[in-house]
């Protein structure tokens, strides 16, 4: 295959289907907002964003996004965050490759948690926005996303890291991490239990804890290719009732119903 100007990273499918239901959404959510609104999406954890399969080269959610915005020709801002410099700098060369330089892009080389909150701060009214919070492990703060519920039309999709909160419930280290993951200590009362209760009591007490700050709270498990094991779970929230109704649509056309 042709060398690429940008780096990418080996594709899997669990990847594969995330994205898909992202692009699939979030073009309905720019279509209906955008006739009415000025929007801003923000990717909290914007990665390298582009993969190889099988010798094909596949995008991820900040390209995906950037080329929803265009075709759809709506108003817009993309706030892509990263932690690693490097990998804004490979965004770059993909946004120039595919010819979307012009899209508004703001590009935040910081901590998620910390560039949404200093954003909050400092912005009491924001344009309608949709988070996709897709971090590598699950060092989310539930303060963080009930301030970003409170942003009015905004939405969240956000990847909940099960398999690695599952494993390292009991590391003492992470008592605080996982804290602040689920807004209260009661996930505690499960590091004891096992089987399949323990997976249905940590997503159901996580799922509690986010419908008290969001209005429809949708979630889907994503397992593990070729193993009845569940990877993680991507959580949708949302104020109003067709945003939920369009989610659960776009997550049963990718899992054929």
């Amino acid at each position: 295959m042709t060398s690429l100007p940008f780096e990418t990273w080996p594709y899997e499918e669990q990847t594969k289907i995330k994205h898909q239901v992202f692009a699939d959404y979030f073009d309905k959510w720019v279509k209906i907002l955008g006739k009415f609104h000025k929007l801003k999406y923000i990717d909290g954890f914007a990665g390298r964003g582009a993969y190889r399969q099988n010798g094909n080269v596949y995008y991820g959610s900040p390209v995906l996004a950037a080329e929803i915005i265009k075709n759809d020709q709506k108003e817009a801002v993309l706030v892509l965050i990263d932690k690693t410099k490097k990998n804004l700098k490979n965004l770059d060369k993909i946004f120039k490759y595919k010819g979307l330089s012009d899209v508004k892009t703001v590009k935040v080389h910081e901590d998620f948690d910390r560039t949404i909150n200093d954003l909050l701060d400092n912005k009491s009214n924001l344009e309608p926005t949709f988070f996709f919070i897709d971090p590598f492990g699950f060092s989310i703060n539930y303060s963080t996303l009930k301030r970003i519920m409170k942003i009015d039309k905004s939405e969240i999709l956000l990847n909940f890291q099960f398999n690695g909160l599952t494993r390292f419930l009991s590391l003492p280290q992470l008592e605080g991490t996982t804290t602040k993951l689920f807004g209260t200590d009661e996930w505690k009362e499960l590091v004891h239990v096992k089987g399949p209760d323990r997976e249905t009591r940590i997503v159901g007490l996580f799922k509690s804890q986010l419908e008290k700050i969001a209005a429809h709270v949708f979630y889907y498990p994503i397992e593990f290719p070729k193993r009845d094991r569940t990877y993680y779970y991507l959580f949708h929230l949302t104020n109003h009732w067709k945003g939920c109704s369009i989610m659960k649509s776009c997550f049963a056309h990718y899992n054929q119903g």
